[in-house]
């Protein structure tokens, strides 16, 4: 629309436009907004239960041993046992060492190098790209009294299925906010109109 256009065009029909845009961006931000803190809270959970899963991993075997493999062996016996009395998830966590020949790539890779590059941070966790597994990775330093104190000597890989009713839960949520949003741009709009008659009966009487 020309500037030229833009003036021949009524007042009223100019505010129900920018009320229009108005009530859009409302909307959206009354959907984007619950989503975000639904994914937020979802992400929290899930990293607690991770976070418990591989602290039993830990305590449960001696992981400044050399041979990971049979500690690896080691948890995978008693973990039937564990999950029975701490309600576990059935699959045990990898315990991955820090070591040549790893592939280069996947989510072990990454927090691998994280973890290596960051000595201060205790584990390192993601939501896949697919979003249908969060995978939490629980580093395993060296001792203070070892010769090289802090360095990454593996990590406790956990990985979880991201739950479908998650993903409703926060449709429901969008959905509902939508409408709540909607429904208030529309008593927005309709009060402008309201007010907009208002001003053009009072001019008509004068």
């Amino acid at each position: 629309m020309s500037k030229r256009s833009w003036h021949q065009v009524p007042l009223a029909r100019k505010v129900s436009l920018l009320f229009g845009t108005a009530v859009l961006l409302v909307i959206a931000v009354t959907l984007w907004s619950p989503w975000l803190q639904m994914e937020s809270l979802h992400s929290q959970t899930m990293l607690a239960q991770a976070q418990r899963l591989a602290s039993v991993a830990y305590q449960a075997v001696d992981l400044r041993q050399n041979d990971w493999l049979a500690a690896q062996r080691e948890l995978d016996r008693r973990w039937p046992l564990l999950a029975r009395d701490l309600h576990l998830g059935e699959r045990s966590p990898r315990l991955i060492k820090n070591q040549r020949g790893l592939p280069r790539k996947g989510f072990r890779y990454e927090a691998l190098s994280h973890l290596t590059d960051h000595p201060d941070q205790p584990y390192y966790w993601k939501l896949q790209d697919d979003r249908r597994s969060f995978r939490f990775g629980l580093a395993v330093r060296a001792a203070d009294a070892d010769p090289h104190p802090s360095a990454l000597l593996g990590l406790i890989d956990v990985e979880l299925p991201m739950r479908a009713e998650s993903g409703i839960w926060n449709s429901v949520v969008t959905i509902l906010a939508g409408a709540s949003g909607a429904e208030q741009g529309h008593q927005v709009d309709r009060w402008v109109h309201q007010q907009i008659e208002g001003e053009v009966l009072l001019r008509v009487s004068c």
